[in-house]
């Protein structure tokens, strides 16, 4: 989502919107369990979206909750 303010463009970043699409999704859970497994790489933005649980780690807890997220439970 972008916001523009006086010339200015603001991204707003959504916790567990790993791809940057704007929503989040299964195929969020589905880049954080790829990087868990080294078969994806994510960027420092992305690493701090994916953790979720904020403990400072990226791991299966937060591809869980990304999933969760995504279905709205």
């Amino acid at each position: 989502m972008k916001l523009v303010f006086h010339s200015a463009i603001f991204e707003i970043a959504v916790s567990g919107d790993v791809d940057g699409d704007g929503t989040v999704t299964v195929m969020d859970a589905t880049l954080v369990q790829k990087y868990i497994v080294n078969a994806a790489a994510l960027t420092a933005d992305q690493i701090v979206l994916a953790d979720i649980n904020g403990d400072g780690t990226v791991t299966v807890l937060d591809a869980t909750c990304i999933q969760k997220l995504a279905i709205g439970a």
